[in-house]
């Protein structure tokens, strides 16, 4: 057997081992009771990273080392099979503590499934313990069987018994053959904010509606103009919230495509908004950009830049970093502080500000803050030598004015911020142009980074049929008719598919009003929009 075979069988067992431990530290946790987010999130995260070994260098293996791991093989199935019968119970006394909260038990005319159904959906709360931990080690016990069932494959080993389980269980279902016939030609992107939540309640009917697509096996996936957080977190939030099983390989938030701008990672770049340091984090851990500083660094390490940010003095020590370099007033060298690009990741909190360290930027000497730039106001220059002498690139991720929140009114979002600054920057320029970049809805480079995330989701469906097979149309559904409706239609695909815009009432759009941009249909709520959407689908066969 040559050393890469045996590598490969000595990595999968690695791989199973590694597994197992994993579970066993989610389960440990549930029982426990002890809140411990983080941890349960980096379980599920890493369990979805695992690296399967191919089949077929499995099954050229030789008899002797398939005998040799046999029995360790056959100890990690039966280690499965225990904690997947633990799972059961504790969610089936989840759902007896849910009813018996509400004196649902009571209820005889009640079916057991629905009351099943009513009761998980109660426990489904973002911050319910419970509901996390059992989504996660949902995750690696699928995760654990998958590598179990290609190892088993290998060895020849009956699968008696782990087949009877699974098919009691439904965890795992062999892939039917992918046939051209049996791959939808159209699919769905939707917004979530006012489509799928409000805020953090899920909108009734969504649930429903994406689990339908699930099971009809037709591919969606979730185009938001949100962010602020890292997006497996968001996937795992939204995950838990809606009671879906999703990937971050079916989700495109605001600030996804920055983590492409790969000529900045090497360098210091200024990011804004979002809550503490998450977007900080987002940059530097998920997207690799090395050097990171946010405005409340700047502010903690000279409160002077900006007098009345003193307010939330306490709120920015919680959380800021040192500064790379030091600001030296007026120095032109690498011995300051100097930025590279400036990114707006999610809202800014604190307008003032931020607005005052970017426009500091945008008038400084080569983005050395603490400087000015010798050529601003400059009539022999274009744009009246502002932004002529080398200052950081501005890129806003999500052009939105409103957003549809809890309250019964839309609220400003970025595009608000984004407009008082241009403001601030007529005035300190009197009138130069203002060079900026905006990605997010209704931009084209978004949707052509959202379709390229679609289609690799429907290869991973379907295989290399879901690539090669044409993708005909796809279905906007969106709240919002400036960033939804407009993006969608103005949209033109390079591979060629046709996207159609439905607009919901559950948002931003108010029925009775005229839409700023006509969509393709209006519907009641997302619900009737999928609904739509497949019978407008028929009428193209």
């Amino acid at each position: 057997m040559d050393s890469s075979t045996h590598n490969a069988l000595q990595g999968c067992v690695a791989s199973l081992q590694s597994s197992m431990q994993l579970l066993e530290s989610s389960i440990n946790i549930l029982d426990s009771g002890v809140s411990d987010y983080p941890r349960l999130t980096k379980v599920l995260q890493t369990t979805r990273h695992f690296e399967l070994v191919s089949e077929n260098e499995l099954v050229t293996a030789q008899s002797s080392l398939l005998s040799e791991i046999q029995p360790e093989v056959s100890v990690l199935l039966s280690r499965v099979e225990t904690y997947l019968d633990k799972l059961e119970r504790r969610e089936q006394s989840l759902i007896a503590k849910a009813e018996l909260q509400e004196g649902r038990l009571s209820q005889p005319s009640r079916s057991g499934t629905q009351a099943n159904s009513a009761a998980k959906s109660r426990i489904c709360h973002p911050l319910n313990l419970d509901l996390i931990s059992f989504h996660c080690m949902a995750t690696s016990i699928r995760t654990c069987l998958h590598s179990s069932l290609k190892v088993q494959r290998a060895l020849s080993l009956q699968p008696q018994c782990l087949t009877t389980t699974i098919s009691q269980r439904r965890s795992l279902r062999t892939k039917p053959q992918v046939t051209k016939s049996s791959v939808p030609d159209y699919a769905f992107a939707f917004d979530i904010d006012g489509v799928l939540l409000r805020e953090a309640t899920p909108i009734p009917g969504a649930r429903d509606a994406l689990l339908r697509l699930q099971r009809e096996k037709i591919p969606f996936i979730l185009l938001t103009n949100g962010g602020g957080k890292s997006e497996p977190e968001r996937v795992a939030d939204l995950s838990s919230r809606l009671d879906v099983e999703l990937d971050t390989g079916m989700f495109v938030q605001s600030h996804t495509p920055f983590g492409e701008y790969g000529h900045y990672k090497e360098g210091t770049v200024l990011v804004v908004g979002g809550d503490y340091d998450k977007c900080q984090r987002v940059a530097k851990e998920n997207y690799g950009f090395q050097k990171v500083v946010t405005p409340g660094d700047i502010i903690c390490a000279y409160p002077d830049i900006w007098p009345f940010a003193k307010v939330f003095a306490d709120y920015y020590k919680q959380f800021a970093k040192p500064l790379p370099k030091p600001i030296i007033p007026g120095a032109q060298g690498d011995e300051t502080l100097k930025i590279d690009a400036i990114f707006v990741y999610n809202d800014p909190r604190d307008w003032g500000l931020d607005s005052t360290i970017i426009l500091d930027l945008l008038l400084s000497s080569q983005g050395r803050l603490g400087t000015l730039s010798p050529k601003n106001n400059d009539p022999s220059l274009p744009n009246s030598g502002f932004l002529q002498d080398g200052q950081p690139n501005l890129y806003y991720s999500n052009p939105d004015l409103w957003w549809a929140s809890s309250y019964h009114l839309p609220r400003l979002g970025q595009g608000g911020f984004r407009e008082a600054f241009r403001g601030l920057w007529t005035a300190a320029t009197n009138g130069a142009e203002l060079k900026q970049t905006i990605i997010g809805k209704p931009y084209q480079s978004t949707y052509e980074f959202a379709e390229q995330r679609l289609r690799q989701h429907r290869k991973r469906l379907f295989g290399s049929t879901g690539l090669n097979d044409p993708l005909r149309k796809v279905y906007m559904v969106g709240d919002n008719p400036e960033s939804d409706i407009r993006g969608a239609n103005g949209y033109r695909s390079p591979y060629g598919s046709l996207w159609s815009s439905l607009l919901v009432k559950t948002g931003v759009y108010r029925e009775g009003n005229v839409p700023s941009c006509e969509p393709t249909v209006i519907t009641k709520d997302v619900g009737e929009a999928v609904e739509w959407a497949i019978e407008d689908a028929k009428k193209m066969t």
